[in-house]
């Protein structure tokens, strides 16, 4: 099978789906926010703590996931549409080469008759 135009555009946008599926995923289950709770806190990076408060991280960090998640969706379905596309530019294709056949057949029944 040849990969043509459309196939190598929808290679590109599979990779974009995976890429913002990690990040999204990511965003979602990665979280350390050393700052929150002095008491407990073991000294650390903070991961995905963009403010004092956990809840407003959580709500920032699902926030961002979800745009991830869109982002996401949005390529998986650039992809599909690509590969109905040239699904229907190679059916049409085969079904000129096929009519040329058949036209090119009677041609030559008429000739050889």
């Amino acid at each position: 099978m040849v990969l043509k135009p459309l196939h190598y555009a929808a290679i590109i946008m599979g990779t974009i789906v995976v890429i913002f599926l990690v990040l999204g995923f990511d965003k979602l289950t990665q979280y350390n926010n050393p700052n929150s709770d002095e008491l407990f806190s073991v000294d650390g990076e903070a991961v995905n703590a963009y403010v004092g408060g956990d809840a407003y991280n959580y709500i920032i960090n699902g926030t961002r996931a979800t745009a991830y998640f869109v982002v996401s969706g949005s390529a998986l379905i650039a992809m599909v549409l690509l590969l109905m596309l040239q699904a229907q530019f190679d059916t049409q294709q085969l079904i000129r080469k096929r009519l040329e056949d058949d036209e090119n057949k009677r041609i030559e029944d008429i000739v050889h008759s």
